[in-house]
């Protein structure tokens, strides 16, 4: 579905249940449908778009489903405009609908390219394009009259774009943070560097008193309620991993025992030992069965393995 637009590109709008055309010689702005991203109109506290994309993650964390998303944002009068979307979704789509990269001139949401719209705009028989609150979005058409089609409708470009990046999504952000840990663990326990959990956990803190007092972060009492939750729970993770670490280094070891191995995978602490009998493996681990911890132990090769849930 083309529409007018005063530049060289036509515009297209976005929409999994239109049938398009596609020219493989014409270069195209994409307009994206609301049904491929999130908005939200917000007053924030703060003066910068870059202090504006640190927050969207938080202020989208209760309205998105799982997902690697990337966020975008812009002013539009005393509000700012956040907007959460999906590289892979909008990348695979255009493969659908038979469009290469190369095509794409510029890609905006439908909420700047739209936003001066009077009356619905039909986009097909099911769908019209309305505005709510400020928020241009996909209703019924059975819940309206008559509406203009999008062909009729003459279209300003907008100078708020996004760039799709092609590869964001075959790196899940969260599988690479536990990395991070998981490699930083790794590195305090094979340097015997024990203070450095304290002094971490230190400047966690620091960081993040200086984050809540320099962006003055309070919007709403969920979303600080968010923040400061997230904080607690990787907190108490590492507290928990220090003290099941120390237990095993202070452990009073028999002669012929030794530790072989401390490996951390982001989910459990997995120790190998060499010469504990069944019957000193209960010595052993008395202490993190007083603590009711949660733990799972088995022998392999006369060694014997503990792995700790973290």
């Amino acid at each position: 579905m083309f529409l007018k637009f005063r530049q060289n590109a036509k515009v297209l709008f976005l929409e999994r249940d239109l049938t398009l055309d596609i020219d493989p010689k014409q270069k195209y702005h994409i307009v994206l449908s609301p049904s491929l991203y999130w908005v939200k109109k917000e007053k924030l506290p703060v003066k910068y778009l870059h202090e504006v994309k640190k927050l969207a993650p938080t202020l989208f964390e209760e309205t998105l489903p799982e997902g690697n998303y990337n966020y975008f944002a812009y002013k539009e009068g005393d509000d700012f405009l956040l907007f959460a979307y999906e590289d892979k979704d909008i990348l695979t789509l255009l493969g659908e609908k038979g469009i290469s990269l190369h095509q794409v001139k510029a890609i905006s949401f439908a909420q700047s390219v739209l936003k001066d719209i009077q009356e619905p705009v039909r986009i097909n028989a099911e769908y019209v394009l309305t505005q709510k609150e400020g928020i241009v979005v996909l209703l019924p058409a059975a819940w309206f009259g008559d509406a203009k089609a999008l062909e009729e409708v003459t279209l300003q470009p907008s100078k708020h774009t996004i760039q799709l990046e092609q590869f964001s999504h075959l790196v899940d952000k969260k599988t690479l943070y536990k990395a991070v840990i998981l490699l930083s663990l790794f590195a305090a326990v094979l340097f015997g560097e024990y203070s450095y959990f304290n002094r971490e956990k230190k400047a966690i803190s620091l960081q993040k008193e200086k984050l809540f007092q320099e962006y003055k972060l309070k919007p709403t009492l969920m979303q600080n309620s968010a923040i400061l939750a997230r904080y607690k729970k990787d907190d108490q993770k590492q507290q928990h991993l220090r003290e099941y670490i120390a237990y095993f280094l202070k452990a009073r070891l028999q002669k012929g025992e030794k530790i072989l191995s401390i490996e951390y995978d982001g989910k459990a602490l997995r120790i190998v030992m060499q010469g504990v009998s069944q019957r000193e493996e209960k010595r052993l681990l008395s202490g993190l069965y007083k603590q009711k911890v949660t733990l799972k132990t088995r022998y392999k090769a006369d060694k014997l393995i503990v792995e700790v849930a973290v």
